[in-house]
């Protein structure tokens, strides 16, 4: 009887062992928070009371108008408390010191703080306000832009005048300084995509992307074709070195014909005159023939480097001429599809 007694009792003590192992455990943790939360409280304080301090000087330096000074006391005092009322003040000192885009981008921001800090705390409805007012006289000082894309490219780079944007950024305006906008892009396996427009303040453009293989020929602008423009470049040069060449000689005959009076000239005194004029319509002749003959490839190359496959070299009759005519020749290209 004494043996089945000790049994039931023994039973009995060891969950309330257990119980009051968990309650001293309890108690435990709770002196050390306790403790913690002590030792932390002044430092919280301190904080909380340099970030007012901070706030007051920013407030005082702003209404001075010192927004140089004001502006780093500011985002402080944000940086400790994130309060929607430091933020307000951090976008108007951007704004009032000429940097309208990223004051524009803190009021927004602003706007949406107060607005979830309002839900529990009525007295940042009325930062919520005064920013939505302020963000609204903004829209006419700022441009806003949106890159949208034909397709998807997840690794896509976009660079607007020189920031960089975010997956989510794309399709959405993002805001600019009004005036001359660069716009880039690149993908990996894709020709660059480059485009600048002017965008007046207030104004809204929206930037069409469509991202070429690499690989893909710049069409009209094959190598036939580029090598075509080289040649006929090369041609004109040569034309051009004759109609001067040419011009020189002629003026050189003119000034024999007048001191000879129109008859064979025999003084020697002559002679370096007619050399010249006979040097000078060699270089003539030899320019005419080859710029004529080089424009003529080139001609002829750049109208086969169709790049589109619409005309072959068998479905084209290229013919150059030489016409005599009196005084001189007409160069004549004609080409039959």
């Amino acid at each position: 009887m004494l043996f089945s007694w000790r049994r039931r009792n023994a039973r009995l003590f060891v969950p309330s062992l257990k119980l009051l192992t968990l309650k001293l455990l309890t108690l435990k943790l709770l002196t050390l928070a306790l403790l913690t939360l002590a030792l932390l409280t002044p430092a919280l304080c301190h904080a909380q009371s340099d970030a007012a301090q901070q706030f007051s000087e920013a407030l005082e330096r702003f209404h001075q108008g010192d927004c140089e000074g004001a502006l780093p006391r500011f985002k402080q005092a944000y940086a400790t408390t994130h309060s929607p009322n430091a933020r307000l003040y951090i976008a108007r000192c951007l704004v009032q010191a000429g940097r309208v885009v990223e004051g524009y981008d803190e009021m927004k921001g602003t706007v949406d703080l107060a607005n979830r800090r309002a839900a529990t705390d009525p007295k940042y409805f009325k930062t919520r306000d005064a920013a939505a007012s302020e963000l609204a006289a903004l829209d006419g000082k700022v441009a806003k832009v949106v890159v949208a894309f034909d397709t998807e490219y997840d690794d896509a780079i976009i660079n607007v005048s020189g920031r960089l944007l975010s997956a989510d950024e794309h399709r959405i305006p993002l805001v600019v300084q009004p005036g001359r906008i660069e716009v880039t892009a690149s993908a990996p396996g894709k020709l660059p995509f480059s485009a600048t427009l002017d965008i007046a303040a207030g104004s809204v453009q929206t930037v069409g992307i469509s991202l070429q293989a690499a690989d893909k020929a710049d069409e009209g602008m094959t190598p036939l074709r580029v090598s075509g423009i080289a040649v006929t470049g090369a041609g004109a040069i040569g034309l051009l070195v004759a109609a001067i060449t040419g011009g020189l000689a002629s003026s050189k005959f003119a000034q024999l014909e007048d001191e000879c009076g129109g008859t064979r000239c025999t003084d020697p005194s002559h002679a370096e005159v007619v050399d010249d004029g006979k040097r000078m319509e060699t270089i003539a002749n030899v320019s005419l023939a080859t710029g004529l003959l080089l424009a003529a490839g080139g001609v002829t190359m750049i109208l086969l480097g169709n790049s589109d496959g619409e005309a072959e070299p068998d479905d084209i009759d290229a013919q150059a001429k030489l016409i005599p005519l009196p005084g001189g020749g007409l160069f004549h290209v004609g080409v039959t599809f």
